[in-house]
């Protein structure tokens, strides 16, 4: 498995509407409530 360093390498690569993207998804994952993301 990628380590979070290796996963924003890559990230860092993409262009930026794929960034754009990425980022919508991610944000999308987080949105869904979880008590251990709101402790965060």
């Amino acid at each position: 498995m990628a380590t979070p360093d290796q996963i924003l390498e890559q990230a860092i690569a993409l262009k930026p509407v794929e960034q754009a993207k990425l980022i919508d998804r991610l944000i999308a994952i987080l949105d869904v409530p979880d008590p251990e993301n709101d402790k965060l």
